[in-house]
């Protein structure tokens, strides 16, 4: 996983990664803006970057995270993630 350019000057960056999910997984990606709570976005199983613009200036970290389906209570369980 990365991030660039790094540092952003102008609060416009990529984020990228290599893992893709498994068939029947589904994938986000997370946010945490200087240390705090992760938010997380959900991500075409395509999907192996997103591109930010205008971000303000903080700490930003990432993660791409992967969750099977439980197929009797169709409820998401972490599987793994990536961070950057």
């Amino acid at each position: 996983m990365s991030i660039a350019p790094s540092p952003s000057y102008d609060g416009n960056y990529t984020v990228s990664w290599t893992d893709r999910p498994a068939a029947g997984q589904t994938m986000y990606l997370a946010q945490s803006v200087n240390a705090g709570a992760w938010t997380k976005t959900k991500m075409l199983s395509t999907a192996t970057s997103k591109a930010f613009t205008g971000m303000a200036v903080a700490d930003y970290s990432y993660k791409v995270q992967f969750y099977d389906i439980d197929t009797e209570t169709k409820r998401e369980i972490f599987s793994h993630e990536t961070t950057a």
